[in-house]
């Protein structure tokens, strides 16, 4: 039989005001709800479920008399429920409950689709823009899943079975840009990651009912990602390309990025407002924190070369596709093997170093060619802008020659 109650938050201090919650069961289901009202739980009558009539404790009579309205309004809406044939939601419910407390009308879910623009619209004010492009990105990958199985994207279809077939429409029937089919383990992780996100504040506002994500994993790999040595950096920017302005001065912006460690987003928006007695000081796009980073030779030199101008119209499209030529012609050619998972099969594929390289590899040489000179990590991560030692040692690549050629180095 369905039944309203009610418990007190904190029951071990008994002269500590503590609140009373109203626990409402029906057929399985159970729905708590705080009362905003609290009590000493001394003078609380667990018997009669309310307040001890108290002259000493005056405030009794505007608890309990709370406490009634709150208990008809629980049982009135579920009546009518029932009345009706209908076994409401935990969500259904508590909404009607606080229609019936406070005669509020409350904000009903609008669909799927119209309750993820909501969102995005909401998250423009709280996160950066490279955020709400993957919330973008998310929203293009679920309409083609819609599109693939000719099934409309509701609230009420999002359940391990959908998990499971979103999977594998991303790791083998999703088209990216260059025509092949699959996506990156990581990216597909991505796209997990950021659907319960958007599902935890539907729960977070009541929008549907909240159930359990546990079996919805965000999948990760380690993907042996490239960094170039100091060296390579080198023959790099010692290549002649005073016949190519478009690409010299790109090649340029790639090896400030190398000696900098600033992702695109903030490398192709350098200014010279930016530069400060010989560093840089800037507010990073994803985390709108400032890193000031000191100019390497190098650095001034390409500043001083450029100017206002080193990063006027440039785009990331273009920059990957000319730092893999100008890779090329510098001869960064040594044969890489990539390990990637496709659903459950591994697959291996042999690239030219230069064919890995993107906007991404300055950044990941920074922190590794700082790291291998011995420079400690806390340091590092002041310029590069990484939270934890977990994600910035992500970062590091030194192959098993190298690590050798290290220790040997420490010996010595």
């Amino acid at each position: 039989m369905p039944s309203a109650r009610f418990n007190l938050k904190n029951k071990s201090q008994p002269d500590k005001e503590t609140l009373i919650y109203l626990i409402f069961r029906y057929h399985e289901k159970k729905l708590k709800i705080s009362t905003g009202e609290t009590v000493l739980p001394r003078y609380w009558n667990y018997k009669q479920q309310k307040v001890r009539e108290i002259r000493s404790y005056k405030k009794h009579f505007d608890v309990n008399e709370r406490l009634d309205e709150i208990k008809k309004a629980i049982e009135t809406p579920y009546r009518n429920f029932q009345k009706k044939g209908i076994e409401p939601t935990t969500s259904e419910l508590k909404r009607a409950y606080l229609i019936e407390l406070t005669g509020a009308p409350i904000r009903q879910s609008q669909g799927f689709w119209a309750e993820y623009e909501i969102f995005i619209e909401k998250e423009k004010t709280r996160v950066v823009k490279d955020v709400i492009k993957d919330y973008h990105s998310l929203k293009k990958h679920l309409q083609g899943y819609e599109k693939y199985y000719s099934e409309a994207m509701t609230f009420n279809t999002i359940n391990f079975t959908f998990y499971n077939n979103f999977i594998h429409f991303l790791t083998y029937e999703t088209i990216k840009p260059d025509g092949e089919k699959g996506l990156a383990t990581n990216t597909i992780g991505k796209q997990i990651k950021n659907l319960k996100i958007f599902l935890n504040y539907c729960f977070k506002y009541e929008i549907i009912d909240k159930f359990d994500l546990s079996d919805f994993k965000v999948l990760t790999e380690e993907v042996d990602k490239i960094y170039l040595s100091e060296n390579e950096i080198s023959d790099i920017y010692n290549l002649d390309l005073s016949n190519q302005p478009k690409l010299e001065k790109q090649r340029d912006l790639f090896v400030l990025g190398c000696y900098t460690g600033l992702r695109f987003s903030d490398l192709s928006r350098i200014r010279p407002e930016h530069v400060v007695n010989e560093e840089i000081r800037i507010n990073q796009s994803k985390t709108n924190k400032q890193v000031i980073i000191p100019l390497h030779d190098l650095s001034k030199a390409i500043v001083n070369k450029h100017g206002a101008n080193l990063t006027k119209s440039i785009y990331s499209i273009q920059f990957n596709k000319n730092i893999k030529l100008i890779g090329r012609l510098a001869g960064i050619k040594d044969p890489v093997i990539i390990t990637r998972k496709q659903g459950p099969k591994k697959i291996e594929h042999t690239y030219k170093k230069y064919e890995l390289m993107t906007s991404h590899t300055c950044r990941r040489s920074f922190c590794t060619n700082q790291y291998l000179k011995g420079i400690p990590s806390y340091l590092i991560m002041k310029i590069s802008g990484h939270k934890t030692e977990k994600s910035f040692f992500r970062y590091i690549r030194i192959d098993e020659e190298l690590a050798a050629k290290k220790i040997r180095e420490y010996w010595e």
